[in-house]
């Protein structure tokens, strides 16, 4: 209740009540209803967030020198070690089939690379945001300062893969007009590409520490793509850059295919969908069928971490 009242006080009614049916329809099983309120309720937080867009687009769309980047960056905030076997076997595939410096960002070694602010460490110690939040704001900061490919550690590797143009910015697009974000696809940020110093990435880095220099709690969950959304409208080179990239298809929906029994047949069917795969480590994906022959998934953690603990 005082969470509800707090948001209420910061964001204010009108926000607020898109939230409370966007998440009640959602949960009594009116998904049409439930899409049409997140879409009013993306538009009354794109008005909140118009003015930090708009300063940040103009602070950050003139053009400058970029440097093709041959980093990739994941994250794991826990460390390695830490890391359940399914998100393991990915960040060895993203090691084996892409090119580059791999380099696993952790609660360790982040200071290596970058120097948090001191609010953003206060918010992460009281709470307001959270590690997944925390990884949006790193992610973009890596990019502006180095360059690279952010891959999200749960994404998985089966073929070799390449940015198909170092000198801008590339992103996977894959049509999903179901899904409640308001990306609907059109982008992925745990897939995205920039050149070092690059202005897109500047941008995000801007409007990120606005917010949370001016807010004291997430607008949206999904608050990164709210940013990305204003900027496909007001970022020119963003917009220019963007509207290339051709759509891709096959990074989602591969969690049947993962339980199938690991016969050639199923592991062709699965790397012939595309050459990257989110493999979520949130569900235990069964390792045997019903007649005790491994599965997809089986064969892909022998493959890629064969020695690490089941988890």
């Amino acid at each position: 209740m005082l969470k509800a009242l707090s948001y209420l006080l910061e964001y204010g009614p009108r926000l607020s009540a898109w939230v409370l049916l966007t998440k009640a329809t959602r949960r009594v099983g009116l998904h049409d209803i439930s899409r049409r309120c997140a879409r009013r309720k993306d538009k009354a937080a794109l008005k909140i967030v118009k003015p930090l867009v708009k300063l940040a687009a103009k602070t950050s769309c003139e053009e400058r020198p970029v440097q093709p980047s041959d980093y990739v960056w994941t994250m794991w905030w826990q460390g390695e070690s830490k890391m359940p076997r399914s998100v393991k076997a990915c960040v060895e595939s993203q090691r084996r089939h892409l090119e580059g410096r791999h380099v696993v960002i952790t609660e360790e070694n982040v200071k290596d690379y970058l120097e948090l602010p001191a609010y953003i460490r206060q918010r992460v110690r009281e709470g307001s945001l959270d590690i997944t939040h925390l990884s949006d704001l790193i992610r973009f900061e890596l990019l502006y300062h180095y360059g690279g490919l952010w891959i999200d550690a749960t994404v998985m590797v089966t073929a070799p893969f390449s940015v198909p143009n170092k000198q801008r910015l590339w992103t996977w697009k894959e049509p999903m007009p179901q899904i409640s974000c308001i990306s609907k696809g059109r982008w992925c940020i745990g897939l995205i590409y920039t050149p070092k110093d690059h202005a897109f990435a500047r941008y995000m880095c801007d409007i990120t520490a606005a917010f949370w220099l001016e807010h004291s709690q997430l607008i949206d969950y999904h608050v990164t793509d709210l940013f990305i959304a204003g900027a496909l409208r007001r970022h020119p080179l963003f917009a220019r850059e963007w509207e290339v990239l051709n759509y891709r298809h096959g990074l989602y929906g591969n969690a049947k295919r993962l339980q199938k029994e690991g016969s050639t047949k199923h592991m062709e069917a699965f790397y012939h969908t595309a050459p990257l795969h989110y493999v979520t480590w949130k569900k235990a994906y069964p390792l045997v069928t019903s007649a005790g022959k491994p599965t997809v998934m089986q064969n892909l953690l022998n493959e890629f971490a064969p020695d690490a603990a089941l988890s």
